[in-house]
């Protein structure tokens, strides 16, 4: 019995599915579970703003007719949104822009 479930947790799991969703000039990746929402807030009757996180955990509100295009990520594009969202996942951030790690060298003084 552990034999044949062994090979079921063997088995690699497909990747999740990433979504881009165009906001004017904008776009922002989004999960699949979000883009799902996103599409039922657009077909709802009376849709005015939609309100989504997008991977970078920014919360955007945007008017539905701004809403132009919601596609599933490129072959070329999903591997820097798979990257992205695992990196989330595991709860890991990039220092932001200007900001270093710090080594313990010397500072600004010299």
């Amino acid at each position: 019995m552990i034999n044949r479930l062994q090979g079921l947790f063997d088995e690699p799991r497909p990747p999740p599915v990433v979504y881009i969703v165009t906001v004017l000039r904008d776009d922002f990746v989004v999960t699949g579970a979000e883009a799902a929402r996103i599409l039922a807030g657009l077909t709802a009757w009376d849709s005015g703003w939609i309100r989504f996180t997008d991977l970078y955990g920014s919360v955007v509100n945007a008017r539905s007719e701004y809403i132009s295009v919601v596609r599933e990520c490129a072959p070329d594009e999903r591997e820097t949104a798979l990257e992205l969202l695992e990196s989330f996942e595991q709860g890991a951030s990039d220092p932001a822009p200007g900001e270093e790690e710090e080594d313990g060298g010397p500072g600004p003084e010299g």
